[in-house]
């Protein structure tokens, strides 16, 4: 569980970073042919969306898409993702109820053969059962 959560973390850390430091030129085209459409595609939206001037540069609408995605989306993806991480209690409760039931079956099984559950204890602590 706990080399889950540090992999996440990175992986959030990451995308956080990515976001943080995005340009559109740095990002990846499938096919670098469609490249000239995308960036005119986004100058269209923004324009429409932003209510840019009409005259501005294509360029410049490109600039003004990349800080938003700087400023807004780096917290819209955390937020979408929640904490990431499981209360205690439910990561307890997990364990009971899987590791719970094997445990008294083990008990059982040592208690039925005539040993005590001491002895099952001490056998587990020592990891000869």
């Amino acid at each position: 569980y706990a080399v889950t959560c540090r992999q996440m973390a990175a992986a959030k850390a990451e995308i956080s970073s990515t976001l943080a430091n995005f340009t559109v030129d740095s990002s990846n085209c499938f096919d670098e042919r469609d490249r000239p459409i995308v960036y005119r595609n986004i100058a269209v939206l923004m324009h429409a969306r932003f209510k840019l001037p009409p005259d501005m540069p294509q360029k410049e609408a490109l600039a003004y898409f990349e800080e938003l995605v700087r400023t807004l989306l780096p917290t819209a993806f955390a937020k979408s993702l929640g904490r990431g991480n499981i209360h205690y209690k439910y990561v307890a409760m997990i364990s009971i109820l899987t590791c719970f039931p094997r445990v008294l079956d083990h008990l059982s099984c040592v208690v039925n053969d005539g040993y005590g559950w001491r002895y099952y204890i001490h056998a587990r602590l020592c990891m000869h059962v």
